[in-house]
Order: C-alpha cells, then structure tokens, then sequence
C-alpha cells in the first residue's frame, strides 16, 4: 500500500500547499499517538525528511515499503516520469517493481503542463537545465539519507520516454552518484563529451530497453545506443518488450530482477 505523500501504515499526513509554501514539515506537527511502534518509526523518519519538495519547490514523491526496517540499507530507485506524465506515478508504479525491495523518490518535470500535456510534465534537454536538476536531485538524496536508510552505492536512476533520456545524461555526467541507470523508450543522442568520463564509467550497469512495436524509440537505435555504451566499458543489458511506446509491466518486472542481480553480485 503507498500513501501519496508519506507512507505511514493507517494514517495519511498531507502536507497543504499553503503549508510547503511556508516552509512548514511534517516535524511541525504534533506527533500522533501510535499503537504501532514501526508506524512512529516510519512518521518520525518522514518528519525528519521534511516537505514533500526540492529546495527551489519542485513537487516530489516518495515510496517507502510498509514493511520498512530502518537496519537495512535500502537500494533507491529515482524515477524520472515521461512526457506529459509527473511524480505521482511512483504510487502506482512502485508496487509494480517491488512492494519491499526499494525506496522509491520521483521528481516532477521542469517544463510545465502547457508546454506539454494539459496533464503533465516533461524535461528541458539542455546542459545547462541538466546541471540545474542534478544539484536538486542530489541535496534532496541527501536529505532523504538522514531520514531513511538508503544503501549509497545502490542508487540507481530510471526513466521511461524523455525521462529515460534524462537518466542517462545524468548517469553519463555523474557516474560517481550511482549504480546504474535504466532506460526504457528513450533517445541517446550522444554528442561531443557524452562519454567523457569513461574511466568512471568503466563497470557501471545499464540496462536499455524498448517496445518491440515502438516508434517513438526504434529498436535499432536502442541496440545501437547499447553498442555504443558497451564500448566504453560499461555493462549493458539491452532488452526488447512486446510493447509499443509505453511502460509496460514486463518492463518493471525486469527492472526489479535487473537491480537485484546486481545487488546479489555485491554480497
């Protein structure tokens, strides 16, 4: 079960927009009584996590496993949604993945619903826009650690459509941040640099896929991106769906034994 803003078995703790607006968080707020310890457990940790939102105020959305345990360090999956999409479909698409295996955090969009989808988001695809969020991305990650247990060499980003896109920038510019990246229906246009920090790279997992029937992201240009990848030195698994232009559950599911392996590889 996932709460929309903080996952607290039994109790919904939204913070209002008047109240991030004013800075206020959940530590604000008196302290509920508790008949389960691990439900104070999960709300003292959410507390300490703050508002729902980057330092400049941009939406996030966190998934924490009901069945939390605060001594195990926790791989973290950060999803970046697709065009016309945002944040709140970490709700929905976390139980897919896993309902215990990850912490899930899920940034909305910088391009707003105009610009896009009457309904949704999208990301810029400039340098200078990528720099800006990759500083968001990793004060709000170090945010989350002092509130939950986060394994810090078991992030990992992911992404579906322009958001996959954006993964792998991120993941290319700043392979010191993460584990690996996954990718699913998205578009490496490459570039002068892209792979300049390929002595770092050298090891890191990838996993590339798309829809079999996809004409947003050709199958072709997938495998050519994995070529591409693989001969920096990074470990690539590319992966075809029978699917079109959309995110499938197939996709999810080999997310989460993707992931794992690379987990157990670890131990």
């Amino acid at each position: 079960m996932m709460r929309r803003y903080f996952h607290v078995p039994g109790l919904d703790v939204p913070l209002e927009p008047a109240e991030l607006a004013a800075g206020l968080s959940l530590a604000d707020r008196a302290l509920p009584e508790f008949e389960d310890p691990d439900a104070a457990e999960l709300f003292a940790a959410a507390a300490e996590f703050g508002p729902l939102a980057t330092a400049t105020g941009r939406p996030v959305e966190l998934f924490v496993p009901e069945r939390y345990e605060p001594g195990y360090p926790y791989p973290l999956i950060v999803w970046l949604h697709g065009r016309g999409r945002s944040e709140r479909e970490l709700a929905q698409l976390m139980p897919r993945v896993s309902e215990r295996n990850y912490l899930g955090l899920a940034f909305r969009g910088t391009l707003p619903g105009r610009s896009v989808s009457p309904r949704g988001f999208g990301w810029p695809a400039s340098s200078g826009d990528d720099a800006l969020f990759a500083e968001e991305l990793y004060e709000t990650v170090c945010r989350l650690r002092r509130a939950y247990h986060v394994h810090s060499e078991r992030i990992h980003l992911a992404g579906f459509d322009d958001g996959a896109t954006l993964a792998l920038r991120l993941f290319l510019s700043r392979p010191e941040w993460f584990a690996g990246a996954i990718a699913f229906g998205g578009r490496f246009r490459g570039g002068p640099g892209a792979l300049a920090r390929y002595r770092d790279l050298s090891g890191k997992r990838v996993l590339i896929g798309t829809g079999a029937r996809s004409a947003a992201a050709p199958v072709a240009e997938a495998v050519g991106t994995g070529r591409l990848l693989h001969s920096a030195g990074l470990e690539v698994t590319t992966r075809t769906y029978d699917a079109a232009h959309e995110l499938s559950g197939e996709m999810l599911a080999h997310l989460n034994q993707w992931v794992m392996e690379g987990v157990c590889a670890t131990v």
